[in-house]
């Protein structure tokens, strides 16, 4: 019984020890795939400019798997004189050259995680672009500019008889002119005019009531005045159709197309398995995130909102999805103080300039913010459209594209209908229609919707707050100004205030 009972100890304490040495080096073997490069190593700290440093480091890892990027908590700045650049067609944005401080191109398994950082912007850079990349996780960092890319101007003052108020600037880093009776904000390589602007309520926060009454025209009738009267107050005089409130604060963003969608916060781009996971945007020059042909996205306490000391956090939209698939992902997400909507989900139509024959379509890129957008390639199945009614003619599928240049492509497809009818064409990408999950979410205090939504996959919106100053949640296609694509065919909306 004894002899048994040793017999039995040592083979169990074999058992546990080659087991114990497997899992020992299994462990080993993940330890040595997933690595994580403290930035610290490598130089990098808070408080000083680290774009070259940064990039140096992103250049070196290139062709490696399983890295986390680690930040120690700090603020890290970043100035576009030494910063990566390229030129890039950035959907309902304006395209451009780009800066890129942190470009995360074709990486497969790549965590950036800031453990509480803020990310510190200076200038035209665009902080993030994710471009051809599996699995990317950013994590735990704000991104923040020094100089905000919206003029905010506060009436301290006004005098309803002459129609009369004076304005403080904030944000006056770089200060201001005026020249021939035209107001110019200097950033920090470049001036805005007035150009688009909207009314803000400074107590709620939120776009003033009537806002249309209070626009500030940029190319002003001749009685209109704007008087510089020291270096942190103006005076307008005859500018507005009503005399605006005390308290209202002017948000102004320059030209629009042009120069003000310049610099999203985040760029994603042709890439699968994207998740962002405790990030705020404080401020962008664009939307906070652009995500355009990428399968799977999720966000979880993804934050846009603006500082204590601004009024304004992302130039136009807080999140945008043109032309994903897979599931698109929102839970525990805040999204305020934006100049455009919180979410917006679409595809795209692309004109259809001539039928050449031979199954070959000549196509043309419809919104002037989508140049350079890719539309489609092989596989994609497709369905020719009426752009007169948007209703369908037929389905095919793409056998080859051809990019002549940013705004036209040859389109070849599989089969053609007997006969095509008369009248405007136009295509729609059917493979690229995510479906869309939002929960928990609060949307509230901006200019424009809360949820704009119009993709063919299934959405379930559920438990979210919205308040914005237009629709809640609106849902809709045109193939006539946005050429926004992907009509709805199966949503849940419940239990939302």
């Amino acid at each position: 019984m004894i002899r048994f009972t040793l017999r039995n100890y040592n083979f169990m304490f074999m058992k546990n020890f080659f087991t114990f040495m497997f899992v020992l080096l299994l462990s080993f073997n993940c330890s040595a795939q997933n690595q994580t490069i403290n930035v610290a190593d490598h130089g990098i700290k808070p408080g000083k400019d680290v774009t070259l440093e940064v990039y140096q480091l992103i250049k070196s890892l290139e062709g490696k798997k399983n890295i986390t990027l680690f930040f120690p908590k700090g603020q890290y700045e970043f100035y576009p004189e030494n910063a990566y650049e390229e030129y890039r067609a950035v959907t309902n944005h304006d395209n451009s050259m780009k800066k890129i401080a942190l470009p995360i191109y074709n990486f497969d398994n790549f965590t950036l995680d800031g453990n509480g950082s803020t990310f510190m912007f200076h200038g035209l850079i665009s902080p993030i672009v994710v471009e051809g990349s599996r699995n990317t996780t950013l994590k735990n960092f704000s991104i923040d500019w020094d100089k905000s890319f919206v003029n905010e101007l506060k009436v301290i003052k006004n005098n309803t008889e002459e129609n009369s108020f004076v304005v403080e600037v904030a944000n006056n880093k770089f200060g201001f002119e005026i020249k021939n009776n035209q107001l110019l904000f200097n950033h920090y390589s470049w001036q805005d005019i007035i150009g688009q602007n909207i009314a803000f309520d400074s107590e709620t926060r939120s776009p003033i009531w009537q806002t249309r009454s209070y626009y500030l025209k940029p190319q002003p009738k001749k009685a209109s005045k704007v008087i510089k009267l020291d270096k942190n107050t103006i005076k307008f005089v005859n500018y507005t159709k009503k005399t605006p409130p005390i308290g209202t604060v002017f948000a102004t963003y320059g030209k629009s197309p042009g120069s003000n969608r310049l610099a999203p916060g985040i760029h994603l781009s042709n890439s699968k398995d994207n998740f962002l996971n405790d990030v705020t945007v404080l401020q962008s020059g664009g939307m906070g995130l652009i995500a355009e042909r990428c399968e799977n996205v999720s966000l979880d306490k993804f934050i846009v909102t603006s500082r204590d000391d601004r009024t304004i956090a992302a130039r136009a939209d807080a999140t945008h999805f043109l032309g994903c698939k897979g599931t698109i992902k929102l839970e525990n997400c805040l999204f305020e103080h934006m100049l455009d909507d919180g979410i917006n989900v679409h595809g795209a139509y692309v004109k259809v300039v001539k039928y050449l024959g031979n199954k070959t379509f000549l196509c043309e890129t419809s919104h002037v913010q989508q140049i350079g957008f890719l539309f489609g390639e092989k596989g994609d199945e497709v369905m020719i459209t009426s752009r007169e009614t948007i209703l369908p003619v037929f389905k095919t599928e793409i056998e080859d594209v051809e990019i002549l240049n940013e705004r036209r492509t040859l389109i070849t497809v599989t089969e053609m209908p007997e006969a095509l009818p008369e009248g405007l064409l136009s295509l729609e990408n059917l493979t690229w229609c995510p479906d869309l999950y939002m929960n928990k979410n609060i949307i509230r205090e901006n200019r424009a919707r809360s949820a704009l939504i119009t993709t063919k996959g299934k959405v379930l919106v559920e438990n979210n707050y919205f308040s914005s100053q237009m629709h809640g949640i609106l849902i809709e296609g045109d193939n006539n100004k946005w050429y926004e694509s992907g009509g709805v065919q199966d949503i849940t909306i419940r239990n939302n205030t």
